[in-house]
């Protein structure tokens, strides 16, 4: 939920005021869940990258979760 609300924050504010027509920024964002532990930090990062690599080849502006099997 917190990610959508900063993927939609980012996408709703106009980030330079002064130009003559609104500049809007997307984001992808992706994330990495698991219950169990069994992973290192470096293992976490890089699935949590994998799905930002989703978001981002599937349409962009989305989030991705990607969680442990």
């Amino acid at each position: 939920m917190v990610a959508e609300r900063i993927k939609m924050e980012v996408a709703g504010h106009n980030f330079i005021e002064r130009a003559s027509y609104p500049v809007h920024l997307t984001v992808s964002i992706g994330i990495y869940s698991s219950d169990s532990g069994e992973v290192s930090e470096d293992q976490m990062v890089s699935f949590a990258d994998e799905a930002s690599y989703v978001a981002k080849t599937t349409g962009k502006n989305r989030v991705v979760v990607k969680a442990a099997c």
